[in-house]
C-alpha cells in the first residue's frame, strides 16, 4: 500500500462545506487532500478534495475578503471551476498562513507539475512532466527572458516588478500552467518573480550538508594570492562536482547566467558583486541552527566565494560563452 508523503499537519479553524459553522481541526495536508481530526493522530472526521483544477484563493487582508469572512484576516478559500461550493482554511498568525497557503498549492497542484514555490528541488523535478533539465522551468523561463529583454535594464534585481502581475504569474506556474514570458513582461517583474521563487525553496541551492566544505573554501578567497589562484579553484571545482546532481546543474546554470548578466554591467549596473549580494543567501545560506553573530560572520566569508563562482564560471563549469 502507497501511504502519500505528509506535506504539512497542525492546527487551523476550518469551515467545510457540509458544516454552516467554523471548528478547530488538526489539519494533514497530503498530495490531492487535507484530513480533519479533532486532534492529532486520531481518526479523521472529515476531508477536503483537493483536485488539479482547483481554485485556492488567499484573503490575507481582510478588506479583500468577501463579506461572509471579511473579519479574519488570514483566510485560504478552496474551490472548484464548476461547483460553488468552497471549503474555507484560517489560520492565527502571517507565518501559518503563508506556510498553509504553500502546502495546499503543493497538495493541490504537485502531481500536475505545480506547486513549486516552496517545494524542494527534488520534488519538483520528481513531478516535473519534462525531466529533459535538472533546471526548473520557472528558473529557464525566467533568466531567458532576462537575458533576451533585460540584460541592458539598470537595475535589474534592485527595482520591484508590479505585484499584482507577479502574483498572477505565480499563481499560474504554482498551478503547473504553461506560462509564454514573452516581451510584454516588464524585467523588473520577472527578476521579482525569480527571487521570490529561490527564496521559497526549503533549501539554498548548495545544501545544508555541503555549507562547511564551500565556506572552508570561501574563507581563502578574500586573500589575494595569485599564486594560490589555481589550487583554489581546483579546490572549489572538485567541491561543486561532489554536489548532488540537481544542485550541481542548477548552480551552473545561474551562475553561467549571472555572469551573462554581470558581463552587462556597466549598462545594468550589476556586477558580479552586486549580483552575490542579490543572490548570495539564494545560493549558500549558514543552516538556521546557527546563532546570529556566527550568521552574519559566515555571510561575510561567503561574498567572495559568491562572486568566484560567478566571475569564473566558465572554468568552473567548463564552459565557453563566447
Amino acid at each position: 500500500m502507497n501511504v502519500k508523503p505528509i506535506i504539512k499537519q497542525g492546527w487551523l479553524k476550518v469551515k467545510t462545506a457540509s458544516h454552516s459553522k467554523w471548528h478547530r481541526r488538526y489539519c494533514t495536508a497530503q498530495l490531492g487532500i487535507i484530513f480533519l481530526s479533532s486532534k492529532p493522530n486520531s481518526r479523521y472526521q472529515d476531508w477536503i478534495q483537493l483536485r488539479y483544477d482547483s481554485i485556492v484563493n488567499d484573503y490575507e487582508q481582510s478588506q479583500t475578503a468577501s463579506s461572509e469572512y471579511s473579519h479574519l484576516p488570514f483566510v485560504i478559500e478552496i474551490r472548484t471551476k464548476l461547483d460553488s461550493t468552497r471549503d474555507l482554511l484560517h489560520a492565527e498568525t502571517k507565518q501559518e498562513f503563508d506556510s498553509w497557503l504553500i502546502a495546499t498549492k503543493r497538495a493541490a497542484f504537485s502531481q500536475n507539475g505545480g506547486g513549486i514555490f516552496g517545494q524542494s528541488l527534488q520534488e519538483t523535478y520528481d513531478y516535473a512532466k519534462d525531466k529533459t533539465s535538472f533546471v526548473p522551468l520557472i528558473v529557464q523561463h525566467c533568466c531567458e527572458h532576462l537575458l533576451k529583454y533585460g540584460s541592458n535594464y539598470v537595475g535589474l534585481f534592485r527595482i520591484p516588478g508590479k505585484q499584482t502581475v507577479i502574483k498572477e504569474l505565480r499563481d499560474m506556474y504554482d498551478r503547473g500552467i504553461v506560462v509564454k514570458l514573452d516581451k510584454t513582461y516588464a524585467p523588473a517583474t520577472v527578476s521579482s518573480l525569480l527571487k521570490i521563487y529561490l527564496q521559497s525553496l526549503p533549501e539554498p541551492i548548495i545544501p545544508d550538508l555541503d555549507f562547511d566544505s564551500f565556506l572552508e573554501i570561501g574563507c581563502s578567497f578574500k586573500y589575494q594570492n595569485e599564486n594560490e589562484r589555481d589550487e583554489k579553484i581546483s579546490r572549489l571545482k572538485q567541491t561543486i562536482l561532489n554536489l548532488p546532481d540537481i544542485n550541481y546543474h542548477v548552480l551552473k546554470y545561474l551562475c553561467l547566467f549571472m555572469k551573462k548578466i554581470s558581463d552587462q554591467s556597466s549598462v545594468n549596473k550589476m556586477d558580479s558583486e552586486n549580483l552575490s549580494v542579490v543572490f548570495g543567501s539564494n545560493i549558500i545560506r549558514p543552516p538556521e541552527k546557527l546563532d546570529m553573530n556566527m550568521i552574519k560572520g559566515h555571510n561575510f566569508n561567503l561574498l567572495p566565494l559568491m562572486k568566484v563562482l560567478i566571475d569564473e564560471s566558465e572554468e568552473l563549469f567548463n564552459v565557453s560563452l563566447q
